[in-house]
C-alpha cells in the first residue's frame, strides 16, 4: 500500500523559547488506511493533525503529503484542497446563510463551474443524509447535522484525506454516533484516507491503526485490538479502555465466561447473548 503522508523526525514549538509540542515524531500513514491519534489534552496530537495540510509546518524534521513537502508554500492552496479537515467546533467550520451555501462554499472558492457545482453539492448533501435541509441556517441544526454539513461541504472539493480533528468532542452522544457513522460510510464506500484525533478511545476502535501520543511522542502504534486492550498501557498514557471492554471484564471478573477481546457495545451484546443461550 502506497504512502499517503510521512513524517521524519518532526519537532515543533509554539515558542522560540518554549517546550517541544511534538519531539522526533516519524510516522507513515498509508493510503486508504484509517488511523486514530489518541492522547489526553496536552499529548501533542492536535498539533499534530495540523501539520497534516501544512496549517502548521514543523521546526524541525520533514513532512511529505500526497508528494508535497509541506514547507514549501507554493503547495499550500493545491495541498489544503486534498487534505480536508473537519474541526472541534463546527459553529468554526459554517460561514454561509444555508446548508446548500455551506457545502459550496469551498467549491465558489476553488473555481468550480456551476453546473458542476451543483451537482457535487446536491451529491454530497444527499449522501450525508442532510435531504430536506438545504434552505436550512446551519446554526439552527443539531451538533451532529452540523459536524455532517461540514464533512459534506470538504468532501464536495473531493480530497483525497480527511482529518477530523477532535471533531465529536463538542456534540452529544447522539451527534457523535452521527459523525462515527459518515466516517465508516467514507471509509467503507470510498476507501478514503481518514485521520481522526480524538481521546475518546471508544471512537479508536472503529480504525484500522491506533497510534498514542504522550508529551508530544508516539507512545503507542498498532491495531486497535492490540492497543485498546492493554489497560497498562492505556493508563500510563492517562486513558481510559473502552467502556465494552471494561464491563466485559468486570462480568468475566464475576465468573461469566465471555468473548475475550470485546471491544465493542455490539460484541458485548453478542457475548451475553451466547452466554445467555449457552447457560
Amino acid at each position: 500500500m502506497s504512502t499517503a503522508i510521512e513524517l521524519k523526525h518532526v519537532s515543533y514549538r509554539y515558542q522560540d523559547d518554549g517546550p517541544e509540542v511534538l519531539q522526533d515524531v516519524n510516522l507513515r500513514i498509508r493510503k486508504g488506511e484509517w488511523v486514530t491519534i489518541l492522547g489526553p489534552n496536552g499529548s501533542g496530537k492536535s498539533t499534530l493533525a495540523k501539520m497534516f495540510n501544512a496549517l502548521l509546518v514543523p521546526d524541525a524534521g520533514e513532512i511529505v503529503s500526497l508528494g508535497y513537502d509541506t514547507r514549501d508554500d507554493q503547495h499550500w492552496p493545491a495541498l489544503r484542497r486534498r487534505v480536508g479537515m473537519v474541526f472541534q467546533n463546527p459553529d468554526n467550520q459554517l460561514v454561509a446563510p444555508t446548508v446548500r451555501d455551506d457545502v459550496a462554499f469551498g467549491l465558489e472558492n476553488a473555481g468550480v463551474p456551476q453546473d458542476e457545482m451543483r451537482r457535487r453539492v446536491a451529491e454530497r448533501i444527499a449522501e450525508f443524509g442532510l435531504s430536506g435541509l438545504e434552505n436550512h441556517e446551519p446554526h439552527r441544526l443539531s451538533g451532529g447535522q452540523k459536524q455532517r454539513v461540514a464533512i459534506a461541504g470538504v468532501m464536495a472539493l473531493a480530497p483525497d484525506v480527511i482529518v477530523f480533528d477532535e471533531a465529536t468532542s463538542m456534540i452529544d452522544p447522539e451527534g457523535s454516533r452521527e459523525v462515527w457513522s459518515a466516517m465508516a460510510k467514507l471509509r467503507e464506500s470510498r476507501s478514503m484516507t481518514l485521520i481522526s484525533i480524538t481521546h475518546d478511545v471508544d471512537e479508536a476502535v472503529l480504525a484500522d491503526r491506533v497510534i498514542i501520543m504522550k508529551n508530544g511522542r508516539m507512545f503507542a502504534d498498532g491495531p486497535p485490538r492490540e492497543i485498546l486492550r492493554d489497560t497498562a498501557r492505556l493508563k500510563e498514557a492517562r486513558l481510559l479502555p473502552p467502556f465494552a471492554g471494561t464491563v466485559a471484564d468486570k462480568l468475566t471478573a464475576r465468573g461469566l465466561e465471555l468473548t475475550e477481546h470485546i471491544l465493542t457495545e455490539e460484541e458485548l451484546i453478542t457475548a451475553l447473548w451466547t452466554y445467555k443461550q449457552n447457560s
